[in-house]
């Protein structure tokens, strides 16, 4: 998994880093723990300034709106999936 600079779609990366957990089944405190393992600098330095979160949940639902400008638009993502229907 590649660690999450703040250049990607947000919402691609958590999904990303459920689905890289997801197979163990961890408890919440755990994913919340792990996460910045999968963060790099600038995204490392802003999971470090928040106080200490228990729950995956809560974590999550501050990462995505902080790095929302980084989202795929749908307008982005359709085209994305019709360049990729004609290269074939």
């Amino acid at each position: 998994m590649e660690l999450y600079d703040g250049s990607m779609d947000p919402n691609d990366h958590v999904s990303l880093f459920k689905s890289t957990l997801s197979y163990k089944g961890p408890s919440t405190s755990i994913m919340c723990q792990a996460f910045p393992l999968s963060l790099k600098s600038p995204t490392l330095k802003w999971f470090q300034s928040l106080l200490p979160q228990s729950h995956w949940l809560d974590l999550r639902d501050k990462f995505k709106p902080t790095f929302a400008t980084r989202k795929k638009s749908e307008l982005d993502k359709s085209r994305s999936i019709v360049d990729k229907a004609r290269s074939g």
